[in-house]
Order: structure tokens, then C-alpha cells, then sequence
């Protein structure tokens, strides 16, 4: 499983109680994120993240979605 380093540059909230939010790293790419597994509020716009991420395909494109994620301060130790 892949993983890197991301800063937040946006936290987009689901757009419906179901469905998956997003967060956005400076260089454009998203990352889906599954609140039942990873609460959005964890992410803090700024702060920089170690993340370990699933990849598919959809619509031609590829999608990213966050399946771990080390808390900015362990970061920091």
C-alpha cells in the first residue's frame, strides 16, 4: 500500500451522511476519506500528514482513498 507525506490545503465534508469527504494537498491531487473510519475533523488545514492510501480506477481516472493516516504530532516526535 502506498503511503506519503501530504499537507492539508482543504477538507471537503461528504455530501451526504453516507458518503465519503475528500482532502485536498497542494499539488491538486484529492484523497478520499470515509469518516466511519477516519474522522474528517482529524485533518487540519496546514498540517502535514504521513498517509497510507488505496488507489482505483473511476471514470478514466485515478482515485486515492486514505486507509491510515499518523497524527500530525507523532510527526513532529
Amino acid at each position: 500500500m502506498p503511503s506519503e507525506r501530504i499537507t492539508i490545503e482543504y477538507v471537503n465534508l461528504p455530501k451526504s451522511p453516507k458518503g465519503p469527504g475528500s482532502v485536498k494537498a497542494p499539488d491538486g491531487q484529492y484523497y478520499k476519506v470515509w469518516p466511519k473510519e477516519i474522522p474528517l475533523s482529524f485533518f487540519v488545514v496546514g498540517e502535514e500528514y504521513l498517509v497510507s492510501y488505496e488507489t482505483e480506477e473511476y471514470q478514466g481516472k485515478e482515485q486515492r482513498t486514505i486507509t491510515l493516516m499518523v497524527v500530525r504530532a507523532a510527526l513532529q516526535a
